[in-house]
């Protein structure tokens, strides 16, 4: 079995065993909750996730009971928590 770093800092960032990593569905519904929205690419950028993964997550918001709001622009289309 592999041991732990020093100072009990878990792999990919320096948590204590009491803190918890953010979730990549928590930043998701972090970015879609600001003012203006994201957009799929924002979100793959935040994640490093690919399109059909996100859209799977935001289904999965909705499934949560998360009203996600898709607005369509010209060329993006973006989503907003309402």
């Amino acid at each position: 079995m592999a041991r732990a770093p020093e100072g009990g800092a878990r792999e990919g960032g320096n948590y204590t065993p009491g803190d918890r990593k953010p979730t990549k569905a928590s930043l998701i519904l972090k970015l879609i909750s600001r003012s203006q929205g994201a957009t799929i690419e924002q979100m793959i950028e935040a994640t490093g996730w690919l399109p059909h993964t996100i859209r799977a997550a935001l289904t999965g918001l909705r499934k949560r009971g998360v009203v996600i709001e898709r607005q369509k622009g010209s060329a993006l289309t973006t989503y907003i928590r309402r």
